[in-house]
């Protein structure tokens, strides 16, 4: 009788204490009893992993920040040195150079060859208007000149049919000596006319043939103008092809000048700095991971919630998220993802029990009050659940 009532009292001893660790532990987490509708979960704190890399290759000169550093979107958190880079750079400034001397030489000559083509184009218009008029005036000229010097002919000829016609009656004494006289004046003027007259068709004939060879001459100026013409478009198919040159090898070394500011590595967005994966005077590659930060302001909590309690769940749904750190404070959380597919529960889960459940990942956007969650942290999270089946 005395041995079953120790063990009445041991018992009851049990449950007391029992009951008063579970009061102490519901204290202890700064909540209400979970309602019957109530679902607990647990799971880590986890956020959107920022990795920053290097977009050059080169070595680790300083970085500027340690593990738990807090940054600030822009904020320089690394600088590299990278001798490659510096001779690339160095060597398309010179190819720049290089590129505007050609460039320069290329508009000299085209300036001299357009100087040529207006000067060639100018003295063969002037030409081809007035070589023909030069040379309808010379023909004219020359037709003139011929119908004066037979007019001439033909006066010179009548002088002296008079002159010989007074002669005979000079012999006969029919006239007088003074209009014989008067006739070989006469005679001997028209005979100079006559000459005057053929000088001026010889003449009139020389201005002509200088025409015509002016005519001639224009064609040949024609032949010159589009040989300048085809000297002028090389000269401007050469420039466009130097300038050409000119912007490639300037889109090239302002590349590399912006590849340079990339030595400069900053931080993306805000966040903390969860893993530093280089350390100060390390050989990196492009694309290299130096960082990991994580912004604080969009922190997750995923947890595993089993089979049977997902059909009750529903995006938006509300829940209070607590830490160890701080067991009397919710932090105010909202579902904001349902997997659309059944797991067994994760391996690093402990209890065989729990790890051949089905379950379905649930993730809890945190609001992370003051920032005093950080990635990492274990939780439980509380969610009230829906009597009604998502829709």
């Amino acid at each position: 009788m005395a041995m079953r009532r120790r063990v009445i009292t041991v018992s009851i001893g049990f449950l007391v204490a029992l009951a008063l660790a579970g009061g102490a532990w519901t204290a202890l987490r700064g909540r209400v009893s979970t309602p019957d509708r109530a679902l607990e979960v647990s799971g880590r704190i986890e956020g959107d992993e920022i990795i920053v890399s290097s977009k050059v290759a080169g070595r680790a000169q300083d970085l500027l920040v340690r593990e738990g550093d807090q940054v600030r979107a822009g904020q320089l958190l690394a600088v590299l040195s990278s001798d490659e880079l510096d001779a690339r750079m160095r060597q398309a400034d010179a190819q720049v150079a290089a590129a505007a001397a050609q460039e320069l030489q290329a508009r000299r000559a085209l300036d001299v060859f357009e100087r040529q083509y207006a000067l060639a184009r100018k003295s063969w218009e002037v030409g081809h208007v007035r070589a023909p008029i030069a040379v309808d005036e010379g023909s004219a000229a020359l037709r003139a000149a011929e119908a004066e010097l037979v007019r001439a002919q033909a006066l010179r000829e009548e002088a002296f049919r008079d002159l010989a016609r007074l002669r005979s009656l000079l012999d006969a004494g029919a006239v007088a000596r003074a209009q014989v006289d008067a006739a070989e004046t006469r005679a001997a003027m028209s005979s100079a006319q006559v000459a005057a007259a053929a000088e001026q068709v010889v003449r009139a004939r020389a201005a002509l043939a200088a025409a015509r060879t002016s005519f001639l001459e224009v064609e040949a100026q024609a032949e010159n103008v589009r040989a300048v013409q085809g000297q002028l478009d090389a000269a401007r198919a050469a420039l466009a092809t130097v300038q050409a040159q000119k912007q490639a090898v300037v889109a090239g070394r302002d590349d590399l000048h912006a590849l340079h500011q990339e030595v400069r590595v900053t931080a993306p967005a805000a966040g903390i700095v969860v893993a530093r994966v280089v350390n100060a005077g390390e050989v990196v590659q492009a694309g290299t991971p130096l960082l990991v930060t994580v912004d604080l302001d969009r922190l997750w909590l995923k947890v595993f919630v089993p089979s049977p309690d997902i059909a009750r769940l529903r995006l938006g749904m509300p829940a209070d998220v607590f830490v160890d750190a701080f067991p009397a404070t919710p932090f105010a959380g909202r579902i904001v993802e349902i997997s659309q597919r059944a797991e067994f529960t994760p391996k690093d889960v402990q209890t065989r029990e729990e790890r051949v459940k089905q379950v379905v990942a649930v993730k809890i956007a945190v609001q992370n009050t003051r920032q005093a969650l950080k990635p990492g942290m274990p939780a439980d999270a509380r969610i009230v659940l829906s009597d009604e089946a998502p829709r």
